[in-house]
């Protein structure tokens, strides 16, 4: 006879969580961010970039993030993107008009190029199925050219 969990046990168990746990589809992680430099542009993979947060350390030259084309097996997917570079940071999106950002319900790219406003740049990019939100994160008030 198996013995019966209670959901406080396995509320308990989950977040002393110290690794990575597949559901179909999903990933559960333990406490930790799952933290990526990208010295060169790149193509964001999901759902297996999900949760991840990329940024630009070692960065020479301009960051581009290209998301992928946003599709209803995409929804609830995410990704963080962080400027720690004094580098030109977009975010651009496989596809045409399907960002959602700061008056634009149907932009091309979101860029971070303002002088003396690129470290710090930060985002959150969220798939909804049929566009992608970029939320931004940035601490102070920080420049954002958006492309339509």
């Amino acid at each position: 006879m198996a013995k019966r969990i209670g959901f406080a046990r396995i509320e308990k168990l989950l977040e002393g969580l110290k690794r990575e746990i597949a559901l179909q589809g999903s990933t559960i992680r333990g406490d930790k961010v799952s933290v990526t430099a990208k010295a060169a542009s790149y193509s964001v993979v999901m759902p297996d970039d999900t949760g991840k947060l990329f940024t630009t350390t070692g960065a020479t030259g301009a960051i581009t993030f290209t998301l992928p084309a946003p599709a209803a097996a995409l929804k609830g997917t995410y990704c963080r993107m962080f400027n720690t570079v004094d580098q030109n940071m977009v975010i651009a999106v496989t596809g045409n008009d399907t960002l959602v950002t700061l008056n634009d319900a149907a932009a091309d790219s979101v860029t971070f190029s303002t002088s003396s406003e690129k470290i710090g740049a930060s985002v959150t990019c969220i798939c909804d199925g049929d566009k992608w939100l970029v939320l931004d994160n940035s601490e102070n008030s920080i420049t954002s050219t958006i492309a339509t």
